[in-house]
């Protein structure tokens, strides 16, 4: 079974977090010079946040409060938890509707359609199925295993393990793709699976696409479809 991480693999979460951000920061009246000058720290702050959840240092919505108020504050504002519970309602929407597909990502789901497909996601499970409802990626998938539900996240072992026994197959007979180097490549290769790294950057190491991707698993691994 192929396996396919979500965000920033299949979506393009990191540029939904950074339009949403800044569309709301405008929306409630902060200048956009100062929105600009600090937008690129979202990024940081997101992945700070959302790593102290995975890692089940904070809750759900405590990383949601901290995140808003740890902008609110670089744009020189100091907001509640309430306030800030808020204001992420109004973000969370719009990061959802903005969370759109790589122009790749269907062809590539295409070209495997011989081999069964799964999902290994860290994050909570309507939003990440959300993603994949709204992009009309759902279909492709038999498979999907979310971090919220198996009580893990990656890059513990445990995620993967868990994944593939719901395939039914032994870590040996998966493969994974992802676009994070330590949590996606090298997560699922310590657990066991083939690893794959997706580096959008165009780094030597890594596929720098998901049709190169598409087509090396079918090179590489016969699909059942072929076989028959």
């Amino acid at each position: 079974m192929i396996f396919f991480d979500i965000d920033d693999t299949l979506v393009d979460s990191e540029g939904s977090h950074l339009s949403s951000i800044h569309q709301l920061a405008l929306k409630v009246g902060f200048e956009e010079e100062r929105i600009d000058a600090q937008l690129e720290k979202w990024s940081t702050i997101t992945d700070h946040f959302l790593n102290e959840y995975f890692q089940n240092k904070i809750s759900l919505e405590q990383q949601r409060s901290l995140r808003i108020q740890a902008f609110w504050k670089l744009l020189g504002t100091k907001i509640t938890s309430l306030e800030a519970k808020n204001i992420y309602q109004d973000y969370h929407s719009l990061f959802l509707e903005s969370c759109v597909v790589f122009a790749d990502a269907i062809p590539c789901l295409d070209l495997l359609k011989g081999h069964p497909l799964g999902i290994i996601s860290n994050g909570s499970t309507p939003d990440q199925l959300f993603k994949l409802k709204y992009n009309q990626l759902l279909p492709y998938f038999s498979v999907i295993v979310i971090s919220d539900e198996v009580g893990s996240a990656k890059p513990d072992s445990e995620i993967f393990l868990h994944a593939a026994a719901q395939a039914g197959l032994p870590l040996s007979q998966c493969a994974y793709i992802g676009n994070s180097y330590n949590i996606d490549y090298l997560g699922a290769k310590h657990a066991g699976m083939d690893a794959y790294w997706l580096d959008r950057a165009t780094s030597s190491q890594a596929f720098c696409n998901l049709t190169d991707f598409a087509t090396h698993i079918n090179k590489s691994y016969p699909s059942a479809e072929r076989a028959s």
